[in-house]
């Protein structure tokens, strides 16, 4: 079952020597036929990494958002969560 986001192109720049992946998502809410946009970005080393994130193309945006931190010993490891807002 597909929520219809879009896969949008993204760039990350990084000089940290951590290897570090992001991806971007964009969709629109059935519920409150609102825009939303779904950033991530996921750390495979074990030092923190200061980020900086510049958005473009949009016609408007809330500053409303959320951060979720996961961690592990096991960097490869896929975190499953059982409480998900969708």
């Amino acid at each position: 079952m597909s929520n219809g986001a879009t896969l949008l192109n993204s760039t990350l720049q990084t000089s940290s020597s951590n290897p570090i992946v992001a991806s971007a998502i964009s969709w629109k809410s059935s519920v409150d036929n609102k825009n939303y946009l779904r950033i991530k970005v996921v750390n495979f080393g074990s030092s923190a990494v200061a980020l900086k994130i510049s958005i473009s193309g949009l016609k408007s945006i809330d500053s409303i958002g959320s951060k979720t931190v996961l961690t592990s010993n096991h960097a490869r490891m896929k975190i499953h969560s059982t409480n998900q807002k969708r």
